[in-house]
């Protein structure tokens, strides 16, 4: 490549940007921790270290082979070395300044190798890693022994247990399938686990509207009951605890969206549109809060949850989802089919991920019919949206009962005509 070449500009000009992108945040981060400037790296040392990893593998390629691996290996000494000499007067490299400067020193030249879509996407993923160093040092104060040990057992069972755990049907009509179940397990307390990490990192007491999206998204039972018994405390803010069950709500339609797109793809095409429709006046209602900024006001007690990855959950689910897939497999083998919708309505008053995943499941290994397979997950959907909203009625304050059947009624009507709409297709 010629070095008064263009092209060779542009990459010159890309790899020295990210350099300096990198060495901004840690600048600013640096700043933000009330570090002194000239104790530590900033814009123009990260620039320069990519321009540096440009030359390097610019100069091995064109003159001088085995130049870039010297070049990299004294690079790593220099640095090394700097953490070493008068450490009373300047800060020195921790592991993530150094992992930092080696990075952009790679970036550099993978920038020269026309690498770009790489070297990109790691240099935003370590600005990304050093912007957040306050939101995650916050977050794992936040996080109990029992959260640690709950993560330990579940990796441990899943990543040791899984691959011995036989795949192929075992029991009654073969409907027991110990690898699958245990699957569908990982898929559930992993996507929960999410929903558990957000409402820890809003610390005790958030926005009414913020604790039903993140509460919803890790369990929509338990932000029903923890706002339904918040409206007895503070009956002053009813309507706008009745606005946060609502929206945990139309998150748990937006999670079982999301569990069926995971595991069986043409389904989720199949119930995109009834489920759209039954998200709809949830949905405008939530948009219509949101201008209004009345739910962000009044904060509440966040609801207390259990860590999803624990393994007494984790078996509970495991049983009752393999419950489920028996029940479903035997009205399909012994039965006529009647009391399919049934046991889908049965199944979706408490637990909505199970009759979702089972569902989803047998569509896909042929077992069910695409449209009974997405009849029964509307069915569900309705069943759970009934129970929860008389669940809050119930448990809540009087004045909690009719703002909140003023925003589930239309989500329930709505998911029936859904459901409608699969029977008539």
């Amino acid at each position: 490549m010629n070095p008064l070449d263009l092209p060779f500009l542009h990459t010159l000009i890309m790899g020295v940007s990210a350099g300096a992108l990198i060495g901004l945040i840690r600048q600013w981060s640096d700043e933000h921790e009330g570090v002194a400037a000239q104790s530590s790296a900033g814009i123009r040392t990260f620039s320069l270290w990519a321009l540096l990893g440009f030359l390097s593998a610019y100069i091995h390629e064109v003159h001088a082979a085995y130049f870039f691996p010297v070049s990299f290996a004294t690079f790593g000494v220099f640095l090394i070395a700097v953490n070493s000499i008068d450490k009373a007067s300047h800060r020195g490299f921790g592991l993530t300044s150094y992992t930092a400067a080696v990075l952009t020193f790679l970036i550099g030249s993978l920038v020269y190798w026309q690498q770009l879509e790489a070297a990109i996407a790691i240099a935003v993923t370590i600005g990304i890693l050093l912007a957040s160093k306050p939101f995650i040092h916050g977050w794992t104060t936040r996080l109990t022994n029992e959260d640690i040990l709950s993560l330990l057992q579940f990796l441990a069972v899943t990543g040791l247990i899984l691959p011995l755990v036989p795949d192929r049907g075992i029991g009654p009509l073969e409907a027991f399938n110990p690898y699958n179940i245990w699957l569908m397990v990982v898929l559930i307390s992993g996507l929960g686990f999410v929903g558990y990490v957000a409402v820890r990192l809003l610390g005790t007491r958030a926005g009414i509207t913020i604790t039903g999206l993140a509460g919803g998204l890790a369990s929509s039972t338990a932000t029903t009951l923890a706002l339904a018994r918040n409206s007895r405390d503070t009956p002053g803010i009813a309507k706008t605890l009745a606005i946060g069950i609502v929206i945990a709500n139309t998150v748990m339609i937006g999670r079982v969206a999301v569990i069926i797109l995971a595991i069986n793809r043409d389904l989720f095409f199949q119930i995109l549109t009834p489920m759209v429709i039954m998200a709809v006046p949830t949905t405008l209602f939530l948009i219509w809060q949101f201008f209004l900024h009345k739910a962000k006001r009044d904060e509440v007690d966040l609801p207390r949850l259990h860590n999803p990855l624990s393994m007494k959950l984790a078996i509970k689910f495991a049983l009752l989802y393999g419950v489920i897939v028996f029940l479903i497999k035997a009205v399909s083998e012994w039965g006529d089919g009647s009391g399919f919708y049934p046991i889908a309505f049965l199944s979706g008053l408490t637990d909505m991920d199970a009759i979702a995943l089972s569902l989803a499941n047998a569509e896909s290994s042929q077992s069910l019919p695409r449209d009974l397979a997405a009849g029964g997950i509307l069915i569900g959907a309705i069943a759970n949206s009934i129970f929860k909203t008389g669940l809050g009625v119930w448990l809540g304050h009087k004045q909690l009962g009719k703002p909140l059947l003023w925003g589930m009624i239309p989500m329930i009507l709505a998911g029936t005509a859904g459901f409608l709409l699969i029977e008539m297709t």
